[in-house]
């Protein structure tokens, strides 16, 4: 069974380890590796999106939607349709 993530892989090291004896080398070996992919998984949980760019994007979204909704209420009527002779 492979493992679907870093989380899954943290669980299957410590199941393994409920079951040997912390005076092994092969107990220390996997406390090792448990380090490692707690390392690895904080890592990857840090590199989520920073909250500044959340910010500036519902900003933007924002000004989109005002724009829409002032262009489809408060219509500009052109005069330059009046300049256009039919052939």
């Amino acid at each position: 069974m492979e493992p679907k993530n870093l989380n899954d892989e943290v669980d299957r090291v410590i199941l393994f380890l409920s079951g040997q004896d912390p005076d092994s080398e092969t107990y220390t070996n996997a406390v090792q590796n448990l380090r490692i992919l707690c390392e690895a998984r904080s890592k990857k949980a840090a590199s989520n999106i920073d909250p500044e760019v959340l910010i500036a994007a519902g900003v933007n979204l924002l000004g989109i939607v005002l724009i829409l909704r002032h262009e489809q209420f408060n219509v500009v009527a052109s005069k330059a349709m009046t300049f256009i002779r039919p052939k």
